[in-house]
């Protein structure tokens, strides 16, 4: 049965298929093969084609509808589970912000849907709870699109820390948080991000994926450790788009 495949096998995270030259030949080794499996069609994506005794054999990964598929993690994505803020901290679902109560929930509440309106805003957090606004980057946002969250000194309020993850209430050490997406402890810094790109310092975000930005009045690493000694700590953050 030449122009049909011998054998289907998968060896250490890879598969293994031996077909005949012409269908899987070094020339269309970067094609999708379709494959017929008994819950329908599939593609596998050959990396590497090697050749034995007439024989080709493809090392690559299944596709969407192939028995071996596994979903990609989204990139920058976190186990939220891992990341769930301490008990005792409770995520806000208003918050004051200029004396107005807003939806605390939602970046696009606030400054507008990201990138937002580029000003500081200041929320009055009540003790022991904790900011997650959630945000999506857009599909389409142009690579190395630059944007910032600073953190601004008062001079009356507590200290206090932000990252922006894909959980809500992540906020575990700096250690632990991707490179450039946490600030712990400060009267005044900034979170710079960055979309698609890994170089340089910046906290790098993908397009098509959903963050929240985290605010809460301790350090990172111990959030259970409040510096609002206060029933009522102020944080004022400015939205920086392009900066």
């Amino acid at each position: 049965m030449r122009d049909m495949f011998k054998s289907l096998a998968f060896i250490a995270g890879t598969i293994l298929l031996c077909l005949f030259a012409g269908r899987v030949s070094p020339t269309y080794a970067a094609i999708p093969i379709t494959l017929t499996t008994p819950s329908g069609m599939c593609q596998f994506q050959a990396t590497k084609v090697t050749a034995v005794a007439n024989v080709f054999a493809a090392e690559g990964a299944w596709g969407p509808g192939c028995p071996g598929y596994v979903v990609p993690t989204p990139p920058g994505s976190v186990d939220c589970a891992a990341a769930k803020p301490p008990a005792g901290l409770t995520r806000l679902a208003r918050v004051a912000v200029s004396g107005v109560s807003l939806d605390a929930t939602k970046l696009a509440a606030i400054y507008g849907a990201w990138p937002g309106l580029a000003g500081p805003k200041t929320f009055v957090i009540p003790r022991s709870t904790y900011l997650a606004l959630e945000f999506t980057v857009p599909e389409g946002t142009s690579p190395q699109a630059l944007h910032k969250f600073a953190s601004l000194f008062t001079g009356t309020s507590a200290t206090f820390s932000m990252s922006v993850s894909t959980c809500p209430g992540d906020f575990r050490s700096l250690a632990q948080q991707a490179k450039g997406c946490g600030l712990s402890g400060n009267s005044e810094g900034n979170l710079g991000t960055v979309v698609d790109y890994v170089g340089g310092n910046r906290c790098n975000l993908h397009a098509g994926q959903r963050y929240y930005l985290n605010v809460v009045h301790a350090p990172l690493g111990v959030a259970s450790s409040s510096s609002c000694k206060a029933s009522t700590c102020s944080a004022t953050i400015k939205n920086g788009p392009g900066q």
